[in-house]
């Protein structure tokens, strides 16, 4: 399993040298690769065109991720080309591209990140506070200036410290809502919903002033700078409530003593065909259920939890305590054969939990789920203790 982490380092001319090489390198081996093609017949394979392409201002190793960047785009042209005969092959020349070193040419020393650039050439030297060393480090271009995305692999660093099996229901209003085999969580996610609705508000007013002017002109760039920054904030606020979020339901649920996860697969919902009311199928367009499932998942991998995704049909409908289906209608859940009463998204989540067990009622009455609101600091990376202290203090 592998992590990526990001470091901002700004920009200066030896980090805009690197990126133009790369340009340089991947246009050469654009226009090699098509020149041999329509003179010769000859399709070079990446081993050939690594001998033939290279570039003295970047590392050997770094050379060869460009040439191999380029045919990982041409396998997916070609695979495109297969579906849609109209798609078209990579033929774009570029200025700047993306710089990227191998294990061999990386080198942590002294709280320093040292990236070699070949023979004769400065090393790129970063300030680095970890004592890791990355397996394939990538320099790209965001938000203007370039950040580096380390790659480290990652080993098993936690196990499970018992055999419980949670059913996990993805939802709009809740982000998500869990069922442990005793206790019920609910993931608020009202606040992210908030930020999604300023941002189609936002989105709207931006172009509606845009569209009083010329497209091109000073005032149309200057509006759509503005946007693209704040839709750059909004992602940004997104990303670290998902991340706190998941990362407090797999801290709990660890401690619980869960090993498995089972969550409810929804991926072919937009393509059932249903037609909705316009503002419901935004909002199941704007859903983030991917998001959080893959941040579940590997955060759950990382706990030692195995993952399972099960068919969620009619799982918001079934009755936990008689198995017969009732329609809800709001956010409470009211069976109109037995007349139980429970959360509407718990019922998904048990639904899911028992679909993967294959048994399971409830008799009585259920507490009343535990609800999980975003806090400012609340902790976005997991750490887990050690297996015979979670089990001795497993509410810490």
């Amino acid at each position: 399993m592998q992590l990526v982490r990001k470091l901002y380092i700004g920009r200066n001319r030896q980090l805009d040298e690197l990126a133009r090489a790369a340009g340089e390198l991947y246009t050469r081996t654009m226009l090699t690769y098509w020149r041999i093609v329509r003179r010769k017949g000859h399709f070079l394979s990446s081993a050939a065109m690594e001998r033939i392409c290279n570039s003295n201002k970047i590392h050997s190793h770094s050379a060869d991720a460009v040439v191999q960047s380029y045919y990982a785009a041409l396998k997916s042209g070609y695979t495109r080309k297969g579906i849609d005969p109209t798609s078209r092959l990579p033929r774009k020349a570029r200025t700047y591209y993306i710089v990227q070193w191998k294990k061999s040419a990386i080198k942590v020393k002294n709280d320093k990140l040292v990236l070699a650039n070949g023979r004769g050439n400065e090393p790129l030297i970063i300030p680095w506070s970890r004592r890791d060393v990355p397996i394939f480090i990538t320099m790209a271009f965001q938000q203007g200036q370039y950040i580096l995305l380390p790659v480290y692999k990652v080993p098993k660093r936690a196990e499970p410290i018992g055999e419980l099996v949670a059913g996990v229901d993805l939802g709009e209003i809740h982000s998500a809502a869990v069922f442990d085999s005793e206790k019920a969580y609910l993931v608020n996610g009202r606040l992210l919903r908030s930020k999604r609705q300023y941002r189609n508000k936002l989105i709207g007013t931006m172009q509606k002033k845009m569209s009083t002017k010329k497209k091109g002109s000073k005032q149309h760039k200057k509006l759509r700078k503005s946007l693209n920054k704040q839709l750059s904030k909004i992602k940004n606020q997104e990303r670290d409530i998902q991340h706190k979020q998941t990362t407090e339901i797999i801290s709990t649920l660890y401690k619980n003593g869960v090993q498995t996860l089972a969550i409810g697969d929804i991926r072919e919902l937009r393509k059932t065909g249903k037609r909705f009311h316009k503002k419901s199928s935004q909002k199941i367009h704007q859903m983030n259920s991917g998001k959080v499932r893959q941040l579940l998942t590997y955060k759950a991998k990382l706990a030692g939890m195995s993952v399972v995704l099960v068919n969620e049909a009619y799982t918001s409908q079934e009755c936990p305590r008689c198995d017969k289906r009732t329609k809800p209608t709001n956010r409470n859940y009211v069976c109109r054969h037995c007349k139980a009463k429970f959360h509407r998204d718990f019922v998904g989540a048990y639904n899911i939990w028992k679909k993967y067990h294959g048994k399971g009622h409830v008799v009585g009455v259920m507490a009343s789920p535990i609800s999980m609101r975003h806090s400012p600091h609340m902790k976005c990376s997991l750490s887990f203790q050690n297996r015979e202290t979670a089990r001795k203090n497993p509410c810490n």
